[in-house]
């Protein structure tokens, strides 16, 4: 029965491979990221760039900001809209490892307007 079931998973993996099906889906949507970071004057995301947040608050920014890329946008380009979303997953992790342009890195990838005036 082991057997079976080995080559079970081994024959969902080539076919999955093969025909570039992904397996990877959002935790979140786009719209509770932005309720869970970005939402009131007190936001996770102002938390962390205070540099006040914990290292729980700041990997639990990027656990969120991870489903960015991974989202759709009402409107615009696809491409930018994830090339976006990969800018703020790599300015979450270089403010959870303490890089030193973390602030800046952040800032930029979290810029409001610019994104919501392409897709929103």
């Amino acid at each position: 029965m082991r057997r079976t079931w080995v080559s079970l998973f081994v024959v969902v993996a080539i076919v999955g491979t093969t025909f570039g099906v992904t397996f990877d889906e959002a935790k979140y949507t786009v719209k509770e990221v932005m309720k869970k970071a970005h939402n009131g004057r007190d936001s996770l995301l102002n938390k962390v760039k205070s540099g006040k947040a914990t290292d729980d608050e700041k990997a639990k920014l990027l656990e969120i900001y991870e489903s960015m890329p991974l989202g759709k946008a009402k409107k615009g380009d696809a491409d930018d809209f994830k090339k976006r979303g990969e800018a703020m997953v790599a300015a979450a992790k270089a403010a959870k490892n303490g890089d030193t342009d973390w602030k800046a890195k952040l800032t930029k990838a979290s810029d409001c307007k610019s994104c919501h005036d392409s897709h929103k």
